[in-house]
């Protein structure tokens, strides 16, 4: 390697010897008045081309004004000049590399240190000051905030809390500044891309940034960079830590926080300012919202960390809001985000004009409010891809009619999605008479079914208008209520009939005359109190005999007939009512695939991979299925495109010839569609 570098086609000196001469008697003695025309000097350039061919050049040294003038530095070394043109045997005019060798009478033989010759621009960056040493600095700085958005990259800063100094630094790496504010005003140029790295002190432990105002940004288009989550920028009173109120600003890589003691105490406040980029950030324990984005629009809110938010009010995760004045908030995507635990809602959108909102691949669990909440009726929110759970007022509501909200999951339940009426969907049922189930209103079938004003209800209202039209005074507070549960596709009907005739039965009765007359009357009893587990076994035919022999009772033997009579009739009309309506039932149910039976017009839907949503059209889409776990085959029938994203396929009996069919569709550019399909025997 060489012991220097020198710049190429430039006149220059260089060293002619590496150690001192010495005398070659002695071998000791150092030689310290050598000359350019020293007795018996033999003095050869040795080169080295980059292409690998070596040369030897004799020189015959100059005294001064010549062409290669031999200079004494002292203490037996010595310098040659080499021109960068016009010499009679060398010339500096090639990149290589070269070194001095020779001899002279009464001198030990010498040689030189290597020399590289170079382009002179090469040499400024990587020796000079402010070279590659400090570039590199500064690159390695950059490294995340490479991404190719500017066609243009400003000037980098630097602010480091510990030692850095307001008043004597210049923003350097070397001497960096010690406050944000100072240096955003300092030395920020608006538009100019610029970028403020914040360093974190090379002590172990956290560095504190603390602001007693807003940090505020207000010049356009630069940004702040952090080293990670040991940097804490806070602020020790009430109000924003950074309050946002111009275009294009980018914040990353440290944690944030608030210490005021109000909701105003956001960790940043955006104000009807756009084009912001915020990431990598750590929100914990801000008195008000970690974002507030007040009529922000295409911002990106993306890989940040959101705990214990809003401590103040019951503040929010991320709060876009499009009310407060002239502007609005759309087009904000909000994704790769973990909410832990926030006071209030995770993600709230309210107020003013919040149109195509797209929420996605976003962590939701423990928040004080909804997971996510869009109670404005905007346009177009895209809500998909979201894993949500234990969040106290519910994962999702939206007042939004034309949202897209998909594939979000709950992770203690099985999927749930949301209605734009703000309910989470249960099975409603609206419809009367034979129809029974308003299907349009079903999403989970595992839910309670209420029956109202069903076939199935009406039921209940002909045994009570039978009872009260049969006379028997209390006992009219007899109801039959059948509620069921449908699970899966085909529900089953569970009937609890109550009110039956009061009493209470323990054990074996084993003398009924003993009851004075009088002793039972029709007040004493309490709806419900005769149940099956407290009559014991012979009870009911003691019951019978007694009441046989009994004189007390032989007023009611009418109404007792009569109470027969009806029971009879209420079994025989549910025997031949009820299993009509379940079969009615039954047959409105959807249909499920059938094994080995082909199926004709299956639609999927396919969208692009640049966002996940739009649907993608034009596609050659390829079909496989799995069968039972097998190896993915192609599926027999080709894919045929309807509009929209939106295709279909003729699956053959062959490509349904199993009890769980996996089917995969396929196209460039597309994320693929997968689709699982759990079919009922023939």
């Amino acid at each position: 390697m060489p012991a220097m570098w020198i710049d190429v086609d430039a006149a220059v000196t260089v060293p002619v010897n590496i150690a001192a001469l010495i005398d070659d008697t002695d071998f000791k003695t150092r030689e310290e008045s050598v000359t350019f025309d020293q007795a018996g000097l033999d003095l050869l350039w040795n080169f080295e081309t980059t292409a690998g061919v070596i040369t030897q050049t004799a020189v015959t040294p100059t005294n001064t004004g010549g062409v290669y003038d031999w200079t004494n530095v002292g203490n037996a070394m010595y310098k040659i000049e080499i021109p960068a043109s016009g010499g009679g045997t060398i010339n500096n005019d090639t990149e290589g590399f070269g070194w001095f060798s020779g001899f002279a009478t009464g001198i030990l033989p010498w040689i030189g240190p290597m020399i590289g010759f170079r382009a002179a621009a090469l040499n400024d960056l990587l020796v000079d000051a402010n070279g590659l040493d400090v570039k590199l600095d500064r690159n390695m700085d950059l490294t995340q905030h490479l991404r190719g958005f500017h066609t243009h990259q400003g000037n980098t800063y630097y602010v480091k809390p510990v030692n850095g100094n307001d008043s004597t630094g210049d923003g350097s790496r070397a001497l960096p500044y010690k406050t944000l504010q100072n240096a955003i005003i300092d030395l920020i140029t608006s538009g100019n891309h610029d970028t403020i790295i914040v360093l974190a002190d090379a002590s172990p432990g956290v560095t504190t940034h603390t602001s007693t105002t807003a940090i505020a940004c207000n010049k356009r288009y630069f940004s702040i960079l952090g080293p990670g989550r040991d940097l804490i920028i806070t602020r020790s009173n009430n109000g924003p830590t950074f309050q946002i109120t111009a275009d294009g600003i980018e914040i990353s890589g440290f944690q944030l926080g608030s210490d005021g003691a109000s909701a105003t105490s956001s960790g940043v406040d955006i104000v009807a300012v756009d084009f912001h980029r915020i990431h990598n950030i750590w929100f914990l324990d801000t008195q008000g919202d970690g974002i507030h984005c007040g009529r922000g629009s295409n911002c990106h809110f993306h890989n940040n960390h959101f705990e214990g938010t809003g401590i103040a009010a019951s503040g929010q995760g991320i709060h876009i809001s499009g009310a407060g004045g002239a502007g609005n908030a759309n087009d904000n995507e909000i994704y790769n985000n973990h909410f832990a635990g926030t006071v209030g809602t995770a993600i709230l959108i309210d107020d003013g004009t919040t149109d195509d909102t797209a929420i996605y691949d976003n962590t939701i669990h423990n928040a004080g409010g909804w997971g996510i909440d869009i109670t404005v009726s905007s346009d177009d929110a895209q809500v998909h891809d979201n894993i949500l759970g234990n969040n106290a007022s519910g994962n999702i509501r939206s007042a939004d009619p034309t949202a897209i909200i998909r594939n979000n999951t709950e992770w203690l339940s099985p999927t749930v999605e949301t209605t734009v009426a703000n309910a989470q969907r249960t099975i409603d049922v609206t419809a009367t008479g034979a129809s029974g189930i308003d299907w349009a209103n079903v999403e989970n079938k595992g839910a309670t079914v209420a029956l109202t004003a069903t076939d199935i209800n009406n039921v209940a209202g002909d045994v009570q208008g039978r009872l009260a039209s049969d006379g028997l005074g209390n006992v009219t507070a007899w109801t039959v209520n059948i509620t069921g549960s449908l699970s899966g596709s085909v529900g089953s009907v569970s009937g609890n009939v109550g009110g039956n005739i009061s009493g209470n039965v323990e054990g074996s009765v084993a003398v009924v005359t003993a009851l004075a007359s009088g002793a039972i009357v029709v007040g004493a009893f309490v709806t419900d109190s005769i149940t099956a587990a407290a009559v014991s076994a012979g009870a009911v035919t003691k019951i019978q005999s007694g009441l046989a022999t009994s004189t007390a009772l032989t007023t009611h033997d009418g109404k007792l007939d009569t109470v027969d009579t009806v029971v009879d009739a209420i079994l025989v009309d549910t025997g031949t009512t009820l299993p009509t309506t379940l079969a009615a039932i039954q047959a409105d149910l959807p249909n499920t695939i059938t094994k080995n039976v082909a199926l004709a017009d299956f639609p999927f839907f396919m969208v692009l991979t640049s966002d996940h949503v739009t649907g993608a059209t034009g596609k050659s889409v390829t079909a496989q299925r799995s069968l039972d776990g097998e190896a993915f085959a192609n599926a027999a029938n080709a894919v045929v495109e309807i509009s929209g994203g939106v295709y279909k396929i003729d699956l053959a009996a062959t490509d349904l010839n199993a009890d769980t069919v996996c089917l995969k569709f396929t196209a460039a550019d597309c994320d693929a569609r997968i689709i699982t399909i759990v079919t009922k025997p023939t």
